[in-house]
């Protein structure tokens, strides 16, 4: 896609191939998540559905399509988000919290947005994560 004034990212198909689900934001606004219908030319923006101004990104389809997976910081910490979807790929309900990462030592939040890989199987979900620490070393020295 070209757009004179948004950025795009973590574009993904939908199962069935005729849906792309995708970041995209503009340089001052919050990116956020968005599906699209598949056709031959560029989709109007018109015809994007939004999945909300919290939304966040990087998203991965339920193996069947109804659900969309992804990051945001819609409670204040990067976190795995789930969001139904009913006809026409339009939301369904509110989000849904799947994994909260809200430990200052571990998250989604210490690596950046292009590193995070979300992977959905039939009964499981699949993400990297990063962990920060230190580790203090000691010794002791023997008399010499």
């Amino acid at each position: 896609m070209i757009h004179p004034k948004r950025n795009f990212y973590g574009a993904r198909f939908s199962p069935d191939g005729r849906w792309i689900a995708f970041t995209s934001g503009t340089g001052s606004a919050q990116a956020r998540l968005f599906v699209a219908p598949l056709r031959d030319r560029p989709t109007p923006e018109a015809e994007w559905v939004s999945m909300g101004p919290d939304s966040g990104g990087e998203p991965a389809w339920s193996p069947d399509g109804n659900v969309l997976y992804y990051r945001s910081k819609r409670d204040g910490f990067h976190c795995i988000w789930a969001q139904k979807l009913g006809p026409g790929k339009r939301p369904s309900g509110e989000p849904v919290s799947i994994q909260h990462l809200h430990s200052a030592g571990f998250g989604l939040y210490l690596m950046n947005a292009t590193d995070f890989n979300l992977t959905v199987g039939n009964d499981r979900l699949v993400f990297n994560v990063v962990k920060a620490g230190n580790t203090l070393w000691t010794t002791r020295l023997e008399d010499k």
